[in-house]
Parts: structure tokens; C-alpha cells; sequence
């Protein structure tokens, strides 16, 4: 009897161990790298001084970029796999001596990492 309560004690120990050791590598996700290019639209006027930020699913910034002249960019992010990011994108836009702010923003689904192209209107 004893030395079934030996073997049975031994074996709960080694799933034990065995489960704290393999469990976290297990829990780990791999990373993705995504790169979202950037494009702005906005009506005859020229945009400048073009800030962007990509926010997870829980609002927070992931990740910036920004444009001096109002074209396209690129932001790289690596993160865990994901379903959405945010693009918010805040600039300037003029028309000879007259300029205001403006600001945009659109939500683009992804999957497993890779490229992403979005046009974001400026209003």
C-alpha cells in the first residue's frame, strides 16, 4: 500500500513539474509583423504635418508614424496576432495663406501579419 501511495505521489509531482516547465513556453503566442501603408485623401487643399497612431482593440497606441508632406506612409508594428487596428491620423491643411487642422480615422481588419494599405479622409 505504501509503495502505491509513493508511486502515485511521484506521478502528480512529475505532471506537476512537467506542466510548470511546458506550460509557459506553450502560452506564449508568436509575433506577426504588420506593415499598414498609409494614404490620406483631402479636396483641394495641401495637407501637411501628418501625425498617425495605430491603437489596438483596447484603445491604446500601438504604434506612430509621421508625414511631413502629407503622402503616404508606412508604419511597421510586431505584436501578437490581431483583428483590428485603429488608424487615427491629425494634420494640416492649407490653401495659400489659410490653414486649419484636420483629422481622420479608419479601422482596418488584419489577419496573421502582412502588408495593409488604408486611405484615411481628412475632414
Amino acid at each position: 500500500m505504501t509503495d502505491m501511495r509513493a508511486r502515485a505521489t511521484f506521478m502528480v509531482l512529475s505532471i506537476l513539474v512537467v506542466g510548470f516547465c511546458v506550460g509557459p513556453v506553450m502560452a506564449q503566442e508568436a509575433t506577426v509583423t504588420y506593415v499598414v501603408h498609409v494614404d490620406f485623401f483631402h479636396v483641394y487643399c495641401y495637407l501637411s504635418y501628418v501625425q498617425v497612431t495605430l491603437d489596438d482593440k483596447t484603445g491604446r497606441v500601438v504604434a506612430t508614424g509621421y508625414s511631413p508632406d502629407g503622402s503616404e506612409i508606412a508604419i511597421i508594428y510586431t505584436t501578437i496576432p490581431t483583428s483590428s487596428l485603429t488608424v487615427r491620423a491629425f494634420g494640416q491643411e492649407s490653401i495659400g495663406s489659410y490653414a486649419w487642422s484636420a483629422s481622420g480615422i479608419s479601422t482596418l481588419n488584419v489577419g496573421t501579419g502582412g502588408d495593409y494599405w488604408i486611405l484615411v479622409k481628412m475632414l
